[in-house]
């Protein structure tokens, strides 16, 4: 049975859904759906504890067929960014279940991507916490409790969960995007992980869309009906034509407003990460004052 030769890892909030999307295009990659199986974090698991898992595939048969549409493509692939933040268990097993796969990795400033998380959080429903200055001051309690929901600060920790890949893969093997790469020039982005998996880079992808923005609701009356789940959506959202859903998600994405950091918490969150950011500058070979300021 077909098992992915690419995956893209993470991080969270960090362009992942966009990524997923520009392989997805072209005609000779193949990408999961749902988009982030989890699978090699979550196999065997009866439960799973983690809000950003609901689609998790923990079956090792229902896993390989969700490459089964793929079969005889050059490029099979997923994405699910937990294996980033879970490398510790994510690495090691997919080393030994495909070891020869392509891994995709996007950083983001740990301080934008946290402030993205909470957000995200927002949007959902999920975060109770009034403001992100709160919500980071949960985060402690919310570890100390054993729930993985809220790790804003953990989940930009980059170079632990590199090295941990990098002890199981060669460095050929892992290709590491900044953020500033695929928002900058996405298609640029797009031809760079096309050559790097082996196919046409000359194939040019529709970059117009970002998949996933988080943000605050401007109309919490419209959002509410748009996101709350309820007996008669889970009835319906299934019957309903797909153009009907893509609609409904780009009226929610309109509905998003995007507030600054504030700069308080900024600086404090910099201070948190400014010897990581110095760490991961030298790990990965690339500029980052610019994450500094």
């Amino acid at each position: 049975m077909p098992l992915p030769n690419c995956i893209v890892i993470g991080a969270m909030r960090s362009g992942t859904s966009t990524c997923y999307g520009l392989l997805d295009q072209h005609p000779d990659v193949f990408m999961s759906t749902p988009k982030e199986p989890n699978y090699f974090v979550f196999a065997g698991q009866d439960e799973y504890p983690l809000v950003e898992a609901s689609d998790s595939v923990t079956d090792r048969a229902q896993y390989e067929r969700l490459f089964e549409d793929g079969a005889g493509m050059k490029i099979l692939g997923e994405a699910s960014h937990n294996y980033l933040y879970y490398a510790e268990t994510a690495a090691p097993r997919i080393a030994a279940e495909v070891p020869d796969a392509k891994l995709i990795a996007i950083l983001r400033n740990p301080v934008d991507r946290a402030f993205s998380h909470y957000l995200l959080h927002v949007r959902n429903e999920k975060e109770t916490a009034p403001t992100f200055r709160d919500a980071l001051d949960l985060e402690d309690e919310r570890v100390a409790r054993g729930t993985h929901f809220g790790h804003y600060v953990r989940r930009g920790r980059y170079v632990g969960q590199l090295q941990r890949f990098l002890t199981h893969f060669g460095a050929e093997q892992l290709r590491i995007y900044l953020y500033e790469d695929l928002a900058s020039d996405a298609a640029a982005f797009a031809r760079d992980c096309y050559r790097f998996l082996g196919v046409d880079a000359a194939y040019t992808p529709d970059t117009a869309v970002r998949a996933n923005p988080s943000g605050i609701p401007k109309n919490r009356a419209l959002h509410a009906l748009l996101v709350q789940d309820n007996l008669v959506k889970r009835i319906a959202q299934p019957l309903l034509p797909r153009r009907l859903y893509r609609a409904a998600t780009r009226l929610r994405d309109r509905n998003l407003s995007h507030p600054e950091l504030d700069p308080d918490v900024r600086h404090e969150l910099m201070e948190v990460f400014r010897q990581e950011i110095i760490d991961l500058q030298d790990l990965v070979d690339r500029d980052l004052t610019g994450w500094l300021r």
